[in-house]
């Protein structure tokens, strides 16, 4: 199997993993949203959430290796916005029509916590983004240091 048949194959399987890592996502969110009626984030999803964004950097190093570092904070961005869709859709649909008005919340609070439940996730995506890029381009560095 030559290296370009080899690049396809492991492009193709990171991206099906991202995908796959989604949807479990998803899917665990939508059990506990009908289990409790309510839209948090539990640790596990927290931690996925992580570990997709870091994906996601890994993943524009490997899949496009011509692109620079500022694709893989991108990347992260992206799935964090992917992930903040599903959330919505998912909360919109199971969780919303059980608890119309009874929040508490205010303008002003969700105002205070702004930064915090949407600055933070960016910032933080953002930063895996580019570690994931990074630490994909040292290993494709290593591998070619290595095949010569």
């Amino acid at each position: 199997m030559d290296a370009v048949t080899r690049h396809r194959i492991f492009s193709g399987t990171l991206m099906i993993a991202l995908a796959m890592g989604w949807l479990a996502g998803g899917a665990r969110h939508l059990a506990f949203a009908l289990e409790t009626t309510w839209g948090d984030l539990t640790g596990d999803l927290l931690v996925l959430g992580l570990a997709l964004c870091f994906g996601a950097g890994v993943a524009t190093r490997v899949v496009r290796p011509d692109r620079t570092q500022r694709w893989g904070i991108y990347g992260g961005l992206l799935m964090a916005l992917a992930i903040l869709a599903g959330t919505i859709a998912i909360d919109a649909v199971y969780v919303l029509p059980y608890h119309s008005g009874e929040s508490g919340e205010t303008w002003f609070s969700l105002l205070i916590e702004l930064p915090f439940w949407v600055g933070m996730p960016m910032a933080v995506s953002a930063v895996l983004g580019w570690t994931g890029w990074h630490v994909a381009s040292f290993a494709l560095d290593r591998r070619r240091v290595a095949a010569h």
